[in-house]
């Protein structure tokens, strides 16, 4: 009796411990933390205190010595312009600021140096003309070489024949005076020149010719 008392004390007990078990609510599940964090902020590193970036002094005494060279180059000086930007970048050697303004310094040098040679290779042919111009009566290379086509006509005039007519024809005329001949048939100037052919075609090697290039 004693052992019947006891099992049945023992299945009341285990009916009453899964009865609490279903009855206890089950613990929640945690929500999605990660979704409602935001996404961290990209900060730019704070710049080294030396190496390529240069120290606080040295930054700060780029930034000056790209100023002066900006006024420099407003002033029309290119060239004090590309030292103070060298300097620049020298005291802070990735500048970006000094690098881009010394390439368009250098831009510019070059193409006021391209420009300015132009202007000196025009300036020594002009210069070059007029001394031509002077020692020849007037007459220049491309008015020459027009007389000279003008009588080189073979079989009836040789190319010495007709270079001996241009020499002997600006040395004695000036070319002003030739063209008042052409334009107005000055009958002085004509027989001049008519003298000067007959001569020349008649025996070239009698009178030195030099044909100038």
């Amino acid at each position: 009796m004693k052992v019947l008392f006891a099992l049945t004390g023992v299945v009341l007990a285990l009916i009453v411990a899964i009865v609490l078990g279903a009855a206890r609510p089950a613990p929640a599940k945690p929500a999605a933390v990660a979704a409602a964090t935001p996404a961290p902020v990209a900060v730019a590193p704070p710049l080294p205190t030396s190496g390529r970036y240069g120290t606080a002094e040295s930054r700060a005494k780029a930034v000056e010595l790209l100023g002066a060279a900006v006024s420099m180059r407003e002033a029309g000086d290119l060239g004090i312009a590309w030292e103070l930007s060298r300097q620049a970048l020298a005291e802070w050697p990735d500048y970006w600021d000094a690098w881009q303004f010394k390439s368009q310094v250098e831009a510019q040098r070059a193409n006021a140096e391209r420009v300015a040679a132009e202007q000196e290779r025009a300036r020594a042919a002009a210069a070059a003309e007029a001394a031509y111009l002077a020692q020849n009566n007037g007459w220049s290379k491309a008015e020459e070489s027009h007389l000279l086509r003008s009588y080189y006509d073979p079989p009836r005039t040789s190319g010495l024949a007709a270079a001996c007519i241009v020499q002997n024809v600006k040395r004695a005329i000036p070319y002003a005076e030739w063209l008042r001949w052409i334009d107005h048939d000055d009958q002085r100037i004509k027989g001049q020149v008519t003298e000067i052919i007959r001569r020349c075609r008649a025996d070239p090697l009698d009178i030195p010719v030099i044909v100038r290039g």
